[in-house]
């Protein structure tokens, strides 16, 4: 890989960690208004941009784990990591198939659509995990999307980590070059027997961040890893998961027939 296009990849990280903070400040936000649409709607955003910083960093396709593994190289992360679960880093490819998928697998079972607040608070006995489609628990800060739990505070302590690792190895890059360029034009000392730094021209040449940048990136920022705010369950205890939209959640109704707005409990035909 040449050092440009190294450049431009870690350029594109350091915009999708910039995006997932953006949407997890959103996502806080919202969760402070109890806004059950801003916290979900956030919330997926976070994730859509996350997942884009895990495929550069840990792609599945064999035609890509090459670049992957020198960009972690060069940032010195782990070929195992949180954001490298292969289903985080595909979370949105072919997303119309997926939802074809769930809506299989979960056929004859209780479903839930949109909740955010306390899951002991719905009136649903009997639901499972993977029956959810998209939920915010505010008591695990966990967001559940099509069946799969994620946790929102690791997801920004990670996005925090990676940005800053990028944002570090960018300067560095950006000082070598910098220095190179200031050799080639000042006239060489008398009495330096060094030959003049060269700027990079290849991802081999760029040094990886030191062992002292790498603790640096991991020590926490008073203004990055905030916890998501706990907000009241828009559905208190006696609420069922049928109510209203700002109530609780909006299960699905039958799999085969229209929504009814004064349904229930939702099961799908088996």
């Amino acid at each position: 890989m040449d050092a440009n296009s190294f450049i431009i990849y870690l350029h594109e990280l350091r915009n999708q960690c910039l995006y997932t903070h953006s949407a997890l400040s959103i996502f806080n936000q919202s969760l402070e208004k109890k806004s059950q649409t801003g916290v979900l709607f956030s919330g997926q955003a976070a994730l859509n941009a996350a997942s884009q910083v895990g495929a550069i960093l840990w792609p599945s396709r064999a035609r890509a784990r090459r670049r992957g593994e020198v960009l972690r190289e060069k940032l010195q992360l782990p070929d195992s990591h949180a954001l490298g679960d292969r289903r985080f880093v595909e979370l949105w490819e072919h997303a119309d198939e997926k939802l074809d998928e769930w809506i299989k697998s979960t056929k004859g079972q209780r479903v839930l659509f949109d909740f955010v607040g306390d899951p002991k608070t719905i009136d649903l006995p009997g639901l499972k995990e993977d029956c959810i489609y998209r939920l915010y628990d505010t008591t695990s800060h966990v967001f559940v999307f099509r069946g799969l739990g994620y946790n929102m505070v690791n997801l920004s302590k990670a996005i925090e980590e990676i940005g800053r690792r990028t944002e570090i190895l960018m300067k560095q890059i950006m000082d070598q070059v910098q220095g190179a360029e200031g050799e080639g034009r000042a006239e060489e000392p008398a009495n330096n027997d060094s030959p003049p730094q060269a700027a990079p021209t290849s991802a081999s040449e760029i040094e990886p961040l030191s062992d002292a940048a790498a603790a640096t990136a991991e020590e926490p920022k008073d203004s990055a890893e905030q916890e998501p705010a706990k907000a009241d369950a828009p559905a208190k205890a006696k609420a069922k998961a049928t109510a209203k939209p700002k109530a609780a959640a909006k299960p699905a109704a039958k799999s085969t027939a229209k929504p009814k707005a004064k349904a229930r409990k939702a099961k799908s035909d088996a």
